[in-house]
């Protein structure tokens, strides 16, 4: 995906068609075999993911890619901003443009590393107990910030915050039940999913069971 989005004549509906395809032979394949699937979206260059145009069709692409397979309890995936987020204190040292030309495989022995931490952590999960319950707190886990100092419209909804919705809707899909318990005042939450809404995948009335 990345590759497709640095291309002059990438256009972004060729590349979340691209994205597309490869859930729906991921979902093909699942008919076949429902042994567990971990799929990685590690990042791109770095002058790539600071290249506007193209970072944003990448971007645009994997969450694309993310919101399709949430539904599939057999397929486990970790997004490009959470894997960035895991390797942040490599900075820009996650990527080794040496093994990039000798290999197409751009990225340092540390950064394979945080690759396989990650793939671990997948499959201890797919094996550990199932947990049925989560429960959310909203304020540094839901959005940054705190809605009753800055209000709704003032909290932050970084990529890593909206990923990690994504992670929780696609355990909702998969028969978590979500719960949000805050110290908030609730009118102040349900102010941030009415006013944020199509800036968050978690939505108050489809995913949340219960709330105090």
């Amino acid at each position: 995906l990345t590759d497709l989005a640095a291309e002059e004549e990438a256009v972004p509906t060729g590349l979340l068609a691209a994205a597309e395809a490869l859930a729906d032979a991921i979902r093909a394949s699942r008919g076949h075999c429902q042994a567990p699937l971990i799929l990685l979206l590690p990042p791109g260059a770095p002058e790539q993911r600071r290249g506007a145009e193209a970072g944003g069709r990448s971007s645009e692409a994997c969450g694309r890619l993310l919101d399709l397979l949430a539904g599939e309890a057999s397929v486990h995936v970790v997004g490009t901003e959470e894997l960035l987020r895991q390797a942040a204190w490599l900075g820009d040292g996650y990527y080794c443009s040496f093994m990039e030309l000798a290999a197409r495989t751009p990225y340092s022995p540390l950064m394979f590393s945080v690759l396989s931490g990650a793939i671990m952590r997948q499959v201890s999960r797919a094996l550990a107990p199932t947990r049925k319950v989560i429960i959310l707190d909203c304020d540094g886990t839901l959005w940054g910030g705190a809605v009753g100092e800055l209000g709704p419209a003032g909290v932050d909804l970084a990529p890593g915050f909206v990923e990690a919705q994504r992670f929780f809707v696609g355990l909702q899909r998969r028969g978590v039940l979500l719960c949000i318990c805050s110290r908030n005042v609730e009118s102040d939450v349900r102010a941030v999913f009415a006013l944020r809404e199509h800036e968050m995948p978690l939505k108050l009335d489809e995913h949340i069971v219960g709330m105090r």
